[in-house]
């Protein structure tokens, strides 16, 4: 499946949610919050990415203390469905290198970036699964 079909399958069988996600990524700046940020931050990143460029990212990764920025040549925005291995594998990586940092008294919640959105009801949702 190459990225049009996957656009256009979202487009046909959840638009609400497609439409709503690019004008949240057009529309919303999280710049201010960001910063505030203080767990370690793994933000994932397609070099491809035609919804939301990577100097979006690159902007991510200057305004989250303590975060790492890893882009992929794969796919484009939804490359993550196309490489599910790889992105395993880069996540784990990331896990298990800040696992000793979970320990420190910071700022333990998860932060799940998608789509260049702060997805905060899903941050909620795993944050209460870790109490």
């Amino acid at each position: 499946m190459d990225i049009p079909q996957v656009f256009i399958h979202n487009l046909i069988f959840n638009p609400v949610q497609a439409i709503k996600s690019l004008l949240f990524s057009l529309q919303a700046d999280l710049r201010s919050v960001l910063p505030q940020i203080q767990a370690p931050c793994l933000i994932l990143w397609s070099e491809k990415d035609l919804a939301v460029p990577l100097s979006i990212a690159q902007e991510f990764s200057q305004l989250i203390h303590d975060s790492r920025l890893v882009t992929v040549s794969e796919g484009f925005h939804e490359w993550v469905l196309l490489h599910p291995e790889k992105f395993v594998s880069i996540v784990s990586s990331f896990i298990a290198e800040n696992e000793g940092n979970l320990n420190k008294p910071k700022d333990r919640r998860i932060y799940l970036f998608t789509g260049g959105q702060l997805d905060t009801e899903r941050s909620d949702r795993a944050e209460a699964t870790q109490n």
